[in-house]
């Protein structure tokens, strides 16, 4: 289990370790997420709750200190934690004496326990400042408990072997829950492994095609420039040929140039290597896993040692087989088919930049969508402050309620504030409470069928009065939350338009009553609003319903999320809130955000991806633009005695302009034509990384194709231009 998504019950993992008999241990762990460090300094950590066999589990031992202990387990046991490495030399300056010292943590005594390894991360690759123990329910039943679950298989024991003996036993647990939740949840066994890289495949295949198809497109380019100076050292070639050499000593002798220029190219590449990794890793958003640790090392080394020379073999295969022998003597015109193996290789650039492109353009406009996503708000001069309330002092729901209150009253006292409330969740930031669409509950109808069709999750907040115009969501029917409504003690809700069609089917959803988990309070619908999407771009965005936060003691939450909608600038904002929240507690951590950062948070990933694709794609192109140069120059300074010959004879500029566009066009249009076959088919490939784009897109594909006949003409217009204004007679003089 990696996703939120992805989980399993408490009773179930407590169900399946005491009947299993496929793994030699299971274990359980939690998401990661924020705890606060309440000492003299406050801070805000990373977190993350385990079992006591986790680490065991998992083959690790803490460098520093103890593992759990079973009794750590309990419900109530004391508080223990692990230190990250990181965090102990960060915060403790690496003191082996933190060992059994008494920490604040999120409002609790914890003691330190020990220290985890260097660069130790979780299952599912996130890594953690601290690991607390994780008490589990003594109670069989003890369903509402969402818990990550690996296992390590025993011997001789395959995954298809392991998911057939677990699955009855999931299948068995299925009665302990609410029918229409029964309907809802699959049962799935994947390799860790797998599993970790799966959000990563995709971007790693096309990154390492990228790559491929450059290497080719360079090694093509080369092997004509070696195929060019090869035919200028015909007379060379000859001379050796006609004093005894062999064929094989000719091929030899170019292969052994092209390989030393194969190698000088490498030791270029990986200093040049050195050089951009770290602007590229500079690029890169916060968050990617392990490229930190992106390197040269010794393993880089010998690839791109072997893979230099191969291509040092490979872009000098084609110069070397039409080594010329004594014969050419006589002769100093390139052979056909060697003329024709240049364009071939032309072709080649053309097909491969053609992919590239395609590939960046769908990338480009996959990335304009997710930025221009309808998101039913407005995240403009929005500022999101986000509180987590420890134990001590806010033991009591009183105690969090009386302050999150006063809190949230000196916000809207702030100079330049517009709109205020608070939410214990927002949208496109941090985890929101999920309920699976069966689980409404509408009163006056009879529940759910658990035989009818499922309806995927539905996502719920509990906001206070303010949000919807803190937050710029249109409220469409009926009405916002009010102050009154939060001081009268009635239960009220407002649904999404969505969530409203689907509940309603066409009647009027304000006046009806509804409940979620068939034993919350029933609440009135008071008003209907805009769906305001609440995940990313390339997540499912589920119907949304809000629950409102009422002012009373017993309404307390230890996480609080405060909206602010303010004309002032965010920097000034930001100073008078950490003020205030300084005033009322010094020792409590509090992360300031704006909506903008939010959003551009969640692009951050497929820009970086778009960036690299593009950069390929560009040195491609240019280098494609390079090669036909190249190749038309030289048919020019080749064909400089026929071009005369034409003009002498009657050809005009114009003639020899078409003369030397059409045999460009003619290797663009195989080349072409090729890439677009290819990129039909590679494109696919694509698609895990795309957000509303088809891989096939027909006005992508055209563009590509008008680019490069637009590249293609540009790289003839030179050339072209030197060959009409070539001097007939003094061609005809010199030949």
């Amino acid at each position: 289990p990696i996703s939120q998504n992805e989980f399993l019950l408490e009773g179930d993992y407590r169900y399946f370790r005491e009947h299993q008999q496929v793994l030699e241990d299971m274990t359980s762990f939690s998401r990661t997420g924020e705890c606060d460090l309440n000492e003299a300094e406050p801070q805000r950590l990373i977190c993350s709750h385990v079992a006591s066999n986790f680490l065991p589990l998992l083959g690790v031992r803490p460098t520093l200190g103890r593992n759990f202990v079973p009794g750590e387990d309990l419900p109530n046991a004391p508080r223990s934690a692990l230190l990250s490495h990181g965090f102990w030399q960060r915060r403790f300056g690496g003191d082996p004496q933190i060992l059994g010292r008494i920490l604040t943590i999120g409002g609790r005594s914890t003691e330190v326990a020990g220290v985890l390894p260097r660069g130790f991360e979780l299952p599912n690759l996130a890594r953690a400042d601290v690991l607390l123990n994780q008490p589990l329910s003594q109670d069989p039943r003890a369903t509402f408990t969402l818990l990550s679950v690996i296992g390590r298989m025993k011997q001789r024991v395959s995954l298809s072997q392991a998911d057939a003996a677990l699955r009855p036993l999931f299948q068995d647990q299925l009665k302990y829950v609410p029918a229409g939740f029964a309907q809802e949840v699959t049962f799935h066994m994947s390799s860790l492994r797998d599993r970790q890289v799966r959000d990563y495949k995709a971007a790693s295949y096309v990154l390492l095609g990228c790559v491929l198809a450059l290497l080719l497109i360079a090694c093509a380019n080369v092997a004509n420039l070696l195929m060019a100076r090869a035919a200028s050292r015909t007379r060379e070639f000859a001379v050796r040929a006609a004093i005894g050499a062999s064929r094989w000593r000719l091929i030899r002798q170019t292969l052994t140039e092209s390989a030393l220029l194969g190698a000088c190219g490498g030791l270029a590449g990986l200093l040049l290597a050195a050089l951009l990794l770290r602007v590229l890793t500079g690029l890169a958003p916060d968050g990617m896993e392990r490229l930190n640790e992106a390197g040269l090392d010794m393993r880089v080394l010998f690839f791109t040692t072997v893979l230099s020379l191969l291509s040092g073999f490979l872009f000098g295969l084609a110069p070397a087989l039409y080594t010329p022998g004594a014969e050419a003597l006589n002769t100093s015109r390139t052979t056909g088919r060697g003329w024709r193996v240049s364009q071939g290789m032309v072709a080649l650039q053309i097909a491969l930049s053609f992919v590239l492109l395609t590939g960046a353009g769908l990338l480009l406009q996959s990335l304009w969508r997710m930025q221009h996503v309808p998101l039913g708000m407005n995240p403009e001069n929005v500022m999101v402050v986000r509180v987590q309330l420890g134990q001590q002092p806010y033991a009591t729901p009183a105690q969090q309620s009386g302050f999150l209150e006063t809190c949230l009253e000196r916000i809207k006292q702030l100079p330049g504030v517009h709109y205020a409330a608070m939410s214990d969740s927002i949208p496109l930031y941090g985890p929101a409470v999920a309920m699976i669409y069966s689980n409404i509950e509408v009163q006056g109808e009879p529940p759910p069928d658990a035989k009818r069709q499922t309806g995927g999750m539905t996502v719920s907040r509990l906001i206070t009065n303010g949000y919807f115009e803190a937050l710029g969501i249109q409220v469409v029917h009926g009405r916002a939350f009010t102050e009154e409504d939060r001081v009268s003690g009635g239960e009220y809700a407002i649904v999404d338009e969505r969530l409203g069609k689907r509940l309603f089917r066409g009647q009027d959803p304000v006046g009806k009553v509804i409940r979620s988990g068939f034993t919350g309070p029933w609440r009135t619908i008071v008003g209907v609003s805009r769906p305001a999407r609440n995940a990313a771009a390339r997540e499912s965005d589920d119907p949304e319903y809000y629950f409102l936060w009422r002012r009373q003691p017993q309404s307390g939450r230890t996480r609080a999320h405060f909206v602010i909608r303010s004309e002032a600038e965010p920097a000034e904002l930001a100073s008078f809130v950490r003020a205030q929240f300084t005033r009322l507690d010094p020792k409590l951590p509090i992360t300031i955000t704006t909506m903008e950062e939010n959003l551009r948070h969640q692009t951050e990933r497929p820009r970086f991806q778009t960036t690299l694709l593009v950069i390929f794609a560009a040195i491609g192109v240019l280098l494609a633009a390079v090669g036909q140069f190249g190749l038309i120059s030289y048919l020019v300074t080749q064909r400089s005695a026929e071009i005369g010959l034409r003009m002498a004879l009657g050809a005009t500029a114009t003639d020899v302009v078409s003369m030397v566009v059409r045999r460009t066009l003619a290797w663009t249009i195989a080349g072409t034509a090729a890439g677009l076959v290819a990129a039909m088919w590679l494109t696919e490939y694509l698609q895990p990384l795309l957000f509303g784009v088809q891989p096939r897109d027909a006005t992508n594909a055209s563009a590509v194709l008008l680019l490069l006949f637009a590249v293609s003409i540009a790289a003839a217009w030179v050339p072209s231009g030197r060959a009409a204004r070539i001097d007939p007679a003094k061609v005809l003089r010199h030949n």
